[in-house]
């Protein structure tokens, strides 16, 4: 398994690649322990590139995310493949590990969810508009 870590605008994001397995999972563990001895809070893990996950990386995917959550962050999964959720349907762990991230945060606020975002545009929208007219008004008089 590779791993491939990237920082953006505060959010770690663990790109996993090829087969997650017992043997290859102390890798991924000893990851999210540095980052979070670094101070990192707030994690997507991107399970998009990987082809067969055992149940020793699964556990150890849980246990990344009931130890960041226990130092105050969030881990969410991404990439997830139909079978891996299926998985986690069936084991009730879709809860836990949040899938279905955006893959790519807000730059300026990575926290700001979709709703916030759309109402900031409509918002900007609006008041651009406001001033688009108040000016067309103003060049008239």
């Amino acid at each position: 398994m590779e791993i491939r870590t990237e920082i953006d605008a505060g959010l770690a994001i663990i790109k996993l690649s090829g087969s997650a397995e017992s043997g290859t999972i102390d890798e991924f563990t000893a990851t999210i322990h540095r980052l979070l001895d670094d101070g990192h809070r707030e994690f997507v893990v991107n399970l998009e590139l990987v082809k067969y996950i055992d149940s020793v990386a699964l556990d150890a995917i849980v246990r990344a995310y009931t130890e960041v959550s226990r130092r105050g962050g969030r881990l969410k999964v991404q990439g997830l493949s139909q079978r891996f959720r299926d998985i986690l349907d069936r084991s009730n762990l879709t809860r836990f590990l949040e899938p279905g991230v955006d893959p790519f945060p807000n730059p300026v606020n990575p926290r700001l969810g979709d709703g916030y975002r759309y109402a900031a545009i409509v918002t900007g929208s609006l008041i651009l508009l406001v001033v688009l007219v108040a000016t067309i008004l103003w060049r008239r008089h």
